[in-house]
């Protein structure tokens, strides 16, 4: 199908770009809703799985300076400490706070799952890394940012970028071909 306008009327797709991570991104969206309106029994129970997530996945877990250093982007260290070690001092401040918990689990297994089937291919395919951040800005980054405001005054793209980084310094995602 061709998209074409007529008689100023569009017929066709109007998403330009990866449809799955629009309807994920839509998806996150009813699901943080879902939070403004689940009970607090089921919020914290749900809000304990950010902890898990965010625990090393590896039994020695090498942390985020030297994957960042393995992955050829030591320029990214300090940034990416003090990004992830931002996020880390926000998720400590709200460990009372389920809403606020399951807000940031519901955030970080979009990242998780947006990385390993958007972003991970690229970096398998040996795709350029200036490709690779600019994907990972715009299908992560900037969808996190167009939902994550409404739900948390915090969420900036630094504190989003700072999630990224927090799981690669878990070991749950990484910047280098296995």
């Amino acid at each position: 199908m061709s998209n074409d306008i007529h008689d100023n009327q569009f017929d066709g797709d109007l998403v330009n770009g990866p449809k799955y991570v629009v309807e994920q991104a839509t998806n996150l969206e009813n699901a943080l809703k879902g939070v403004a309106a689940a009970s607090q029994s089921d919020l914290a129970d749900f809000s304990k799985n950010i902890f898990s997530v965010l625990e090393a996945s590896e039994d020695t877990p090498i942390g985020l300076e030297a994957k960042l250093n393995q992955a050829g982007r030591s320029n990214e260290v300090e940034i990416g400490i003090e990004l992830k070690n931002r996020f880390d001092r926000i998720l400590s401040k709200h460990t009372l706070s389920p809403s606020k918990l399951s807000v940031y689990a519901h955030s970080l297994d979009f990242i998780l799952t947006v990385y390993r089937h958007h972003i991970m291919p690229m970096i398998e395919e040996e795709r350029p890394q200036a490709e690779i951040d600019s994907e990972i800005h715009s299908l992560i980054i900037d969808n996190l940012y167009r939902v994550l405001p409404q739900y948390d005054i915090h969420a900036t793209t630094e504190l989003i970028a700072g999630m990224v980084y927090a799981l690669g310094g878990a070991c749950r995602l990484r910047w280098h071909k296995e």
